[in-house]
């Protein structure tokens, strides 16, 4: 039987929250956080893009409601970021604490970056960005359904001109 990349994810992510819900202690609140979105959602793509030699960080992110029609377009742009991850990390915060500004109640986030997306939806922790993951975390009581989901580099050409638009702005830095 051969899956497809999707199954293989989905399937994936269902073992690993088995088994973290079997190591879990007794009681735990389940995660609001769901790997599917609901039907009417407003949706969110996010990126973010690094440049390495100068450690800056630039996250895009554009949100649109539940008939394709944009909200809003945005980015921004931080000093001292270590890593890629990071910078996808900071740009899916970003997103979320501007959603939750707007009033969005119902959001499906949409990341081309699949570790990050993994790591969120089972609830796992990466050491490096721990205190993001803690501070996402920290917002989904803001929304009343919020859903992630893993989408091609291909499909996010909007979010990725604004991340790396961000870090040009600041400083013409050469290739990102």
């Amino acid at each position: 039987m051969s899956l497809s990349a999707l199954e293989l994810v989905d399937k994936a992510v269902r073992e690993a929250t088995v088994w973290h819900s079997a190591n879990l202690p007794p009681n735990p609140s389940p995660p609001k956080i769901s790997f599917l979105p609901t039907p009417a959602v407003s949706t969110c793509q996010t990126d973010g893009a690094w440049h390495a030699h100068s450690q800056i960080g630039g996250m895009g992110w554009i949100i649109q409601n539940p008939q394709g029609k944009v909200i809003i377009k945005n980015s921004s742009v931080r000093h001292f970021v270590s890593s890629a991850i990071v910078a996808e990390a900071l740009a899916i915060l970003a997103a979320l604490c501007e959603a939750a500004s707007l009033e969005i109640r119902q959001l499906h986030l949409q990341s081309d970056s699949e570790i990050l997306i993994n790591t969120l939806v089972t609830v796992l922790e990466r050491i490096e960005i721990a205190g993001i993951l803690t501070d996402i975390r920290s917002l989904e009581h803001l929304f009343s359904s919020l859903s992630f989901s893993f989408i091609p580099q291909s499909a996010n050409c909007v979010a990725n001109g604004l991340a790396k638009s961000a870090i040009l702005a600041l400083s013409p830095l050469g290739p990102l």
